[in-house]
């Protein structure tokens, strides 16, 4: 009964704008809000009334009711912050989390690094119930590191668009990965070929990609949204007969997944940061991979279209 009232109390709160969640701390919500409330906080892309998958590989929804077992190998590409406000005032990292103890004196982003290290051992844990073997840039051979280092990402449109050259995002990754942008258009199909062939040349089934949406606002870091991103090679393509006409792409974006966070993660005074806590961001990821699993497998069972 005890249980069933803390959830019905904290459904009420859940409906809150995102915004009203910023007042809390990621410890706070990590404490308060059980795994059902945190669940309604986690969105998929495609969702399931769009997923339009056809049965010859073509489009931008991949055929999983062709491969219907989870990956069973995955890579973590890139870990990343991120702040859409950049693109927009045209500025760099470091002066947009100016202020900020973000960014070592190395040149490191502190934030990304102890975020992703956070969270991968748990990640690690997860995949593994599920029957998934999760590397890292750590566990790639030499092979696998070369493809890795040598790669170039493509878009449609690229974010960079109206960017000055001088003006770099690397370090908005973890020291751990390479900077690896996510496309701003879900459909950018050039982007998911791109990930899809790398996936391929990493000799994985996926490649995943984090990125956490932050704000600064000179007193609180606040942790905005986490993304997960799963790109895989096309199902109905093979390495014989790729595909090279229209309207057909040798990768394609298996599933993003969501979760609105708004949690505080630090704060300063004068200056100083007088508080640092991550606490809860593991379990946050955790539920992100289950949901991305669960929603695998949904797709998985839906008959593609043939014309």
């Amino acid at each position: 009964m005890l249980r069933i009232t803390f959830i019905l109390l904290f459904s009420c709160l859940s409906s809150l704008s995102n915004r009203a969640w910023a007042q809390y701390y990621l410890e706070d919500i990590n404490k308060y809000y059980v795994d059902e409330i945190l669940y309604r906080k986690i969105h998929d892309f495609p969702e399931l009334p769009l997923y339009y998958p056809f049965a010859d590989g073509k489009g931008m929804h991949p055929n999983l009711n062709a491969i219907p077992t989870f990956s069973k190998k995955v890579a973590l590409v890139s870990f990343y912050v991120w702040d859409n406000e950049m693109l927009e005032t045209r500025v760099s990292p470091l002066k947009q989390w100016s202020g900020s103890t973000w960014i070592d004196d190395e040149g490191n982003n502190r934030l990304a690094g102890d975020l992703s290290r956070y969270c991968v051992p748990q990640m690690r844990t997860t995949f593994d119930s599920l029957g998934t073997i999760l590397l890292t840039p750590d566990d790639f051979n030499d092979k696998q590191r070369a493809v890795y280092d040598s790669f170039l990402m493509k878009y449609k449109r690229s974010y960079r668009a109206k960017i000055n050259d001088s003006i770099s995002y690397d370090v908005c990754a973890s020291k751990d990965y390479r900077f690896i942008k996510t496309p701003m258009l879900n459909n950018d199909l050039i982007a998911a070929t791109t990930l899809g062939e790398l996936a391929t040349a990493l000799g994985v089934d996926a490649v995943l990609i984090i990125q956490n949406d932050v704000l600064f606002d000179g007193r609180y870091g606040i942790l905005n949204n986490i993304h997960l991103y799963m790109y895989g090679p096309n199902p109905m393509a093979t390495d014989s007969i790729p595909f090279n006409k229209k309207g057909y792409y040798n990768g394609q974006l298996y599933l993003q997944i969501k979760m609105e966070l708004f949690g505080r993660v630090s704060q300063y005074e004068e200056g100083q940061i007088t508080y640092e806590n991550y606490t809860g961001y593991d379990r946050m990821v955790r539920l992100m991979v289950n949901n991305l699993y669960r929603e695998y497998r949904k797709r998985s069972k839906i008959a593609p279209k043939t014309k």
